[in-house]
């Protein structure tokens, strides 16, 4: 089995999200998923189930923090999946 496609942005998604003041949330403070990276999971027309989450053709990211090793691997093995790892490690 072939691994799902892993991309890691070295640009955090304030670069992608309408620059610094998108990447705070309220008083000036950094976002949890800006401050520890997330993990942008795009999945295939038709849809695909994972880690108890649906992933399609639209990006969906989670917080690193909220997922588990486990869970992490999951979607990184998964070949139907396109991962890309933004901000954090």
């Amino acid at each position: 089995m072939s691994a799902g496609r892993v991309r890691k942005s070295t640009s955090g998604p304030a670069s992608r999200k309408g620059g610094r003041a998108a990447a705070e949330g309220a008083g000036g403070k950094p976002t949890p998923a800006a401050a520890g990276g997330v993990v942008r999971v795009t999945g295939p027309a038709r849809g695909r189930w994972r880690i108890g989450r649906h992933f399609g053709p639209e990006a969906v990211e989670i917080a690193l923090a909220d997922l588990s090793e486990e869970e992490r691997a999951r979607l990184e093995a998964d070949p139907a999946l396109t991962i890309e790892i933004v901000g954090g490690a």
